[in-house]
């Protein structure tokens, strides 16, 4: 297992990566607007192959912004790791089942409207994977993008 990334949550995301920079000496960061979804602005920020993140609110209410509120100001935000587990085809083919049994299950109980939100969601997924060839993350990224919207109208239900 390997550290894949560690991510900080801070009000000023700009006077914290110019620290960051300065301290560690390292160039420039990657800005990925697809953190928008989630109401937060980003630097993420190459040290060998692994990534520094800031993350900072950017509207009110985002999880982030209440974290902080909870850990009283800027703070640790998350640890992503790498593991090399072998299993790990069959672990993602067994979760995929877990969710297709879950779905079927809730199906029935559904409103017409949120299965019409779900399929537009999934099909945009599935579309993209089986049709792209950009890389993983950013038909992720694209798909929640697009997504947002409808993932917002069904919270707020």
């Amino acid at each position: 297992m390997r550290l894949r990334q560690v991510a900080f949550a801070a009000r000023d995301l700009d006077t914290v990566v110019a620290q960051l920079r300065a301290v560690l000496d390292i160039g420039m960061p990657f800005n990925d607007s697809g953190v928008g979804v989630f109401g937060l602005r980003n630097a993420v920020l190459p040290i060998g192959d692994t990534f520094l993140e800031v993350v900072s609110p950017d509207k009110p209410g985002s999880a982030a912004e209440r974290y902080m509120a909870r850990r009283g100001g800027d703070c640790g935000y998350m640890v992503m790791v790498q593991s090399e587990d072998t299993d790990l085809d069959r672990q993602i083919t067994a979760t995929h089942a877990r969710f297709v049994e879950a779905m079927q299950a809730r199906l029935p109980s559904m409103q017409l409207e949120t299965k019409e939100r779900y399929f537009g969601v999934l099909s945009t997924l599935v579309e993209k994977l089986e049709h792209d060839a950009k890389p993983l993350r950013e038909v992720l990224t694209e798909t929640m993008t697009e997504a947002a919207s409808i993932i917002m109208l069904e919270l707020s239900r």
